[in-house]
């Protein structure tokens, strides 16, 4: 028996390097190598120093998921699928899910006014101001799909003019100093601050802070932990991110901007996430079908947008987002695909519209490529 000791240890560690070469001598798939070499060629078409992670699912399994680049480009850390990221914008679908959902259990409305007498808030932070003279049409629909008239994205945004305020001074500062324009309800005006409100109205609804309710009912019960509203700060499992242009991507403060552009996760979170309210038949939805349906049904006053969704005809949804130093994407398309991607990068100004339009081109460049696709992984 001893003889025959040294005989079976050798026999294992032949049996361990045939298996190890055989390991390395298998090509790598078709799919891992196209959405490879795309992601490296995005990159490097914008000398991109950090790095880009994405995820991907068919029918609802896992397809793919990795990165190409670094977290860190001055210690070599290389960028890995599991470190988060700032998603910046696509945290207002992540809004308006939670919202979907208190509407589903019957504990608000999507007519339910907003501001000033009868309204959600009452006249807690008095009521928003048009020509003037106050106006309380403002519903929560008109908030998610952007059309209460006002407060819109440019560079008077009065989230960024007032980032250092937080709660109940922005809501005031902003509803008795920033005109409403529109009549509620008749123009599409893209705003960050009726996500900011939506937040609070979570709260008000919940008796919950914003991001405790929607761990809590939204991302624990699908499994999803790790999702949280971004700090100041550099932080361990994060990425740098890296300035452009005098930006300085840590002046952000996440915990102002958590409904409409707080949130941080990782591709395989968010994936996890697109597929839970999908609508697609494999794994079971957050929300009912209908529900879905009217989450993603284009506006009255947008063919391009739902609540807290960028739709289309041909039953495409998505959401991109960008800060200093972050552009993001995630795509749910009818074909049965789900994708996110995220970069810890943002180009110069005059990069910027090609930058994204190029990120949104990447995998549908990637499917007209690919053969033929594996059945992956439950996730």
């Amino acid at each position: 028996m001893k003889k025959a000791f040294p005989l079976i240890c050798l026999c294992l560690f032949l049996t361990f390097v045939f298996s190890a070469c055989t390991r390395a001598s298998e090509p790598v798939p078709e799919h891992v190598r196209v959405i490879e070499e795309h992601l490296i060629a995005f990159s490097e078409k914008y000398s991109n120093p950090g790095g880009v992670s994405m995820a991907v699912s068919y029918n609802e399994r896992l397809v793919y998921s990795g990165a190409i680049g670094f977290a860190d480009s001055d210690q070599k850390i290389k960028l890995t699928d599991e470190h988060r990221m700032r998603i910046a914008s696509l945290s207002k679908p992540v809004t308006a899910i939670a919202i979907m959902k208190l509407v589903e259990e019957n504990r608000l409305s999507l007519d339910d006014y907003v501001f000033g007498e009868g309204g959600i808030f009452n006249n807690e932070y008095g009521t928003p101001i048009r020509s003037n003279r106050a106006d309380t049409d403002v519903t929560v629909r008109h908030l998610l799909e952007h059309s209460s008239g006002g407060w819109g994205n440019t560079p008077n945004d009065p989230v960024f003019i007032h980032n250092t305020l937080s709660g109940s001074d922005l809501m005031t500062r902003v509803l008795q100093n920033f005109t409403i324009l529109h009549e509620p309800g008749t123009f599409y005006n893209y705003s960050n601050f009726g996500y900011f409100v939506l937040g609070r109205i979570i709260e008000k609804i919940t008796d919950m802070p914003y991001e405790d309710y929607v761990r809590e009912h939204i991302l624990a019960p699908i499994g999803i932990y790790g999702m949280r509203i971004g700090s100041d700060g550099p932080v361990p499992d994060e990425p740098e991110y890296i300035p452009s242009q005098w930006e300085n991507p840590y002046s952000s403060i996440p915990a102002h901007m958590d409904s409409y552009g707080g949130w941080v996760a990782n591709p395989l979170e968010f994936l996890r996430l697109l597929v839970h309210v999908d609508a697609f038949p494999h794994v079971p939805d957050l929300l009912e079908y209908e529900t879905i349906r009217t989450m993603t049904a284009p506006s009255s006053v947008s063919d391009f947008y739902a609540l807290g969704w960028s739709v289309n005809q041909r039953d495409n949804w998505w959401h991109t987002g960008a800060l200093s130093g972050v552009s993001t994407i995630m795509v749910r398309a009818s074909n049965g695909f789900n994708w996110v991607i995220m970069t810890n990068f943002r180009p110069v100004d005059t990069l910027r519209r090609q930058f994204v339009s190029d990120m949104d081109r990447l995998f549908w460049d990637v499917l007209g490529i690919v053969s033929g696709w594996p059945t992956g992984t439950e996730f």
